[in-house]
C-alpha cells in the first residue's frame, strides 16, 4: 500500500519537525517514516491513524490516489483534501486519445 504522509503534510503546511513535535517523536524519526514510504514499506494502521490525527485528515486521505474517487451514502464525491462535491454538480471529461 503506497502512502502519502508526506504529500498531505506539504499540503497543510506541516513541516517535518511539527509532524515529529504533534506525534511525540523525533524529527529522525519522521525522516524515517518518510523513508519507508518512499520505499513503499507498509505502515501499521495504528501509525497511520495517530498521523492522520496530527495532520487533521482522515486516514483514507493517507493511502488514497488523488485519482481515486470515493462516494458518500447521500451522492456525494469526496476528494483527497476532504471536500464533499454532490455528484451531479461533477463533468467528467475523457482523453479522445484512449
Amino acid at each position: 500500500m503506497r502512502t502519502r504522509i508526506k504529500e498531505m503534510a506539504q499540503r497543510r503546511g506541516v513541516t517535518q519537525e511539527e509532524l515529529a513535535q504533534r506525534l511525540g517523536i523525533s524529527h529522525s524519526a519522521v525522516k524515517q517514516l518518510y523513508l519507508r514510504e518512499n520505499k513503499g514499506e507498509n505502515i501499521t494502521l495504528a501509525t497511520l491513524d495517530s498521523i492522520a490525527k496530527a495532520l487533521r485528515c482522515e486516514v483514507w486521505q493517507l493511502i488514497t490516489s488523488e485519482y481515486e474517487v470515493i462516494t458518500t451514502g447521500e451522492g456525494d464525491v469526496l476528494t483527497p483534501d476532504g471536500q464533499r462535491i454532490p455528484i451531479r454538480s461533477l463533468r467528467f471529461c475523457f482523453d479522445s486519445k484512449l
